[in-house]
């Protein structure tokens, strides 16, 4: 066999081994890996207005994953598990939904402008105080709840949904 038909040889049996590769494993990106999850999207609204900037969390029943969206200016969210807008996994879900606001943080311990306050430099000695909930934080000074703060916690929202793996997983959130 010729040098030149060597090359050939050699150059088609490369493509041919590394086209189902490059277009085969690329479209695939590995999700195999993820359990099947199916869209899930809806609308949150307070006192009948949309609510942007919402973090919107569904809490899986009796297991670790959740999955969440942010609302837009429309209030309308679209919730990620594994990947951006993949939805969630089928069942049971309480849900929690909360907006803080970090224009709401009270500044403790404050200096004046361009200054480090007393004990600012000595990270390793700052332990910040627990905090347990909305109340204690809004106390330490954290960002503030523009919702009611039942809503923010999956236990005492009262808010859930049932993500189905037929038909159309649309939730919408009308918070009093």
């Amino acid at each position: 066999m010729s040098h030149r038909a060597t090359s050939g040889y050699l150059a088609v049996r490369f493509w041919s081994l590394l086209f189902p590769i490059l277009f085969g494993v690329g479209c695939n990106s590995g999700d195999s890996d993820y359990p099947p999850t199916y869209p899930v999207t809806g609308v949150v609204t307070y006192k009948d207005s949309p609510v942007q900037g919402a973090t919107v969390t569904f809490h899986r029943e009796g297991a670790k994953e959740s999955a969440l969206g942010l609302t837009d200016e429309k209030g309308i969210y679209s919730l990620s598990m594994f990947n951006p807008s993949d939805g969630a996994m089928a069942g049971q879900y309480k849900v929690s939904i909360a907006k803080y606001d970090p224009t709401t943080v009270t500044t403790v311990n404050a200096a004046p402008e361009g200054q480090l306050a007393p004990g600012d430099i000595d990270a390793a000695n700052y332990a910040p105080p627990p905090v347990a909930g909305a109340a204690a934080r809004a106390a330490a000074g954290g960002p503030k709840n523009a919702l009611p703060t039942i809503y923010a916690n999956p236990e005492t929202s009262t808010l859930k949904a049932n993500v189905s793996d037929k038909g159309e997983n649309k939730f919408d959130f009308k918070l009093k």
